[in-house]
């Protein structure tokens, strides 16, 4: 199977990022304070241009009152290289390791 551009992975988890934020109505400040992840980080995230690491997932779903899973959902790569049965920090840590090696 061929992979997408690691671009297109970190922008279309930015776009859910950005959508689960404005769902909840809330701007990127209440989000940075509410993940406990600084403000430029939320701002390159949301732009595509971050690797996200399993802990700054894990804590923007928290905040987002979300999973990991639906805020990856839009990343094709994830429902083609996991399996419904993995536990959540082998999803995280999954996660992790398809994006930082998509090309």
């Amino acid at each position: 199977m061929r992979r997408p551009p690691r671009a297109d992975v970190l922008r279309s988890f930015g776009e859910a990022v950005r959508d689960a934020r404005l769902s909840k109505d809330y701007s990127i400040e209440t989000l940075s304070e509410t993940a406990g992840v600084p403000r430029d980080q939320v701002v390159e995230l949301e732009r595509g241009a971050r690797l996200p690491s399993p802990q700054t997932i894990l804590r923007l779903a928290i905040a987002l009152e979300t999973s990991p899973t639906a805020l990856c959902h839009r990343v094709r790569v994830v429902n083609a290289d996991f399996k419904r049965s993995v536990t959540h920090s082998r999803l995280l840590y999954s996660l992790y390791r398809v994006l930082r090696r998509a090309q």
